[in-house]
């Protein structure tokens, strides 16, 4: 218990090693404090080590489920750009069927507006004495709901709360135009005549090279409305009838060569134009999908194509709107 410390160290050997180290009290005190601190340091340094090991650990596997979250969000934006795709062409396809059975009036963008090209189609009621059968009572349009308004703009990936409520919409309008579809289904039934004599589908099977509208005449240059569609095929392909109807003229038409009309019925007539082959007589009741004629390049042509047109009380509209095989 003195002031100081005497620290013997010898060695047993033949040499006989031998130390004496004198320490003092302070110096010892100093000595254990010192050895205390490193262990504390020490000790401080480990658990510092390991937890910064441990947010690492965390950190990466938080990139892992970061990355894994940003892929499945990426899929499912993609998942709902289809489904909303989906549901607009389901809703147009839609609006397509209404008009077409009466439940649903065209839209006026549908009618040709402005002065027609020089270009005349044969006047139905005049020229061939035909006799439209009268339109039949029908529901009215007010009577079908309308088809919702769908989501224009899909949500960003960024935003988890966005894509639920995104996807929760699309679900609601889904169920709403598949309700939609099923009133529509029943109401056809009713109108069956109607729709089997409403041209539906391609009338040839070939690529749309001039659509419905305004452009510039091949032949003089003035621009003027084209009041039908061309569909290029080869010279001998297949024209098939859209809809029910009965053949109004066959013959040669000037400027239109060899042609077709047909009368559906319902103030509704169809015209096929530059034929290289009348396979129908005049008066001849025809039926959808009947083989007619065949594409050609007759008349005022620059090439081997169909030229066709739908007409609505003699004005023509957009042969595309009565389109419905365009998708499937």
């Amino acid at each position: 218990m003195g002031k100081n410390f005497t620290i013997f160290i010898s060695s047993d050997n033949k040499k006989g090693f031998f130390r004496e180290y004198h320490v003092s009290k302070t110096q010892f005190h100093y000595g254990i404090g010192g050895l205390v601190f490193l262990g504390l340091l020490l000790c401080a340094f480990l658990l510092d080590y390991f937890s910064a090991f441990s947010s690492h650990l965390h950190y990466q596997n938080h990139q892992a489920e970061n990355k894994q979250l940003k892929s499945q969000l990426v899929q499912m934006h993609l998942k709902m750009k289809r489904l909303n795709s989906r549901l607009h062409q389901i809703e147009d396809f839609s609006h397509k069927i209404k008009a077409m059975a009466g439940l649903e009036p065209f839209p006026h963008s549908t009618l040709a507006m402005g002065p027609l090209s020089h270009t005349s189609f044969p006047d139905l009621s005049a020229a061939f004495d035909i006799k439209h059968k009268a339109h039949h009572h029908s529901r009215t349009p007010s009577s079908l709901p309308k088809t919702p308004e769908l989501i224009n703009t899909v949500p960003s990936t960024s935003s988890l709360d966005s894509i639920v409520i995104y996807i929760e919409g699309l679900d609601k309008k889904s169920k709403l135009v598949h309700q939609d579809i099923h009133l529509l289904t029943e109401q056809l039934y009713e109108r069956k005549d109607i729709m089997s004599s409403t041209p539906s589908i391609m009338p040839a099977k070939g690529w749309i090279s001039s659509h419905f509208g305004y452009r510039k005449y091949p032949f003089t240059g003035d621009v003027s409305l084209h009041e039908g569609m061309d569909i290029a095929a080869s010279s001998g392909t297949p024209v098939y009838a859209p809809a029910n109807g009965k053949i109004v003229f066959a013959g040669y038409k000037q400027g239109y060569g060899k042609v077709i009309v047909i009368d559906h019925g319902y103030e509704l007539s169809t015209l096929y134009g530059h034929l290289s082959d009348i396979m129908v007589s005049r008066w001849q009741k025809i039926e959808r999908g009947q083989v007619i004629g065949s594409i050609g390049n007759t008349g005022r042509s620059s090439g081997s194509h169909l030229h066709y047109e739908v007409r609505i009380s003699n004005v023509p509209v957009d042969p595309a709107k009565y389109i419905l095989n365009e998708f499937f």
